[in-house]
This record gives C-alpha cells, structure tokens and sequence, in this order.
C-alpha cells in the first residue's frame, strides 16, 4: 500500500510539473499543438539576469587574470620569491625532493654557525 502511495505521488508531481512547464513554454493560450509562444517578459527578464551574470563573470576573470599577471611580474622580479615559490610547488608535488633539500639546507646551516663560533 505504501510503495503504490508513493508511486501516485511521484505520477501526481510529474504530471503537475509537466503542467506547469507547458504553461511556461506555451504560455497560457492552452492550446498546445501550435509552435511554443515565447513569453518576452520572462525571456527578457531571464537574458537580463543571464547577462549581468555574464558581466559578473567577465570582470572576475579580468580581475584575476591582472591578479596573475602582477604576480608573475613580482616573483619574476625577485630570485627570492622565485625560490620560495618553487620551494611551495615542490611540496605539493615532489615531498621527498622538499624533505631532501631542506635537510642539505639545515647541513649548510649548520656548518656556517659552526664556522661563526670559530671565528668568534
């Protein structure tokens, strides 16, 4: 009895928003074998809508492709900021290669601080 019940409401719902989606596509002339008629309030509201998203999108996309650009310029301007971005990429990609490099790097350290206390 339950699975019928349900199954009547699905039908039900269907057949209301198929309803609902003629009116739409058809207006409401009711009859439904000619060509659609196309609602221009609706349409124009909708391309409206449609076209500020389209603005929206278009100014963030110019927004982050000056963003990049101003990056690129400033790590390309500066070794250290390369260093450090490559340093960044490689965590993400090569872990190993990262753990590698900063245990050569605290050897180096260590050796000048070693160094530093000898001359002092």
């Amino acid at each position: 009895c339950v699975r019928v019940c349900v199954c009547v409401r699905v039908c039900v719902c269907r057949e209301a928003a198929a309803l609902q989606l003629q009116k739409l596509v058809y207006g409401h002339s009711g009859d439904y074998v000619d060509r659609p008629q196309l609602i221009w309030k609706v349409f124009d509201e909708e391309s409206a809508k449609l076209r500020a998203i389209m603005d929206s999108l278009e100014h963030n996309v110019k927004s982050l492709l000056k963003d990049y650009g101003n990056k690129k310029k400033m790590i390309e301007s500066s070794p250290l900021l390369q260093k450090e971005r490559d340093i960044f990429v490689q965590f993400f990609t090569n872990p190993p290669a990262l753990a590698q490099m900063m245990a050569e790097l605290a050897k180096k350290v260590d050796a000048m601080a070693t160094a530093a206390q000898r001359t002092l």
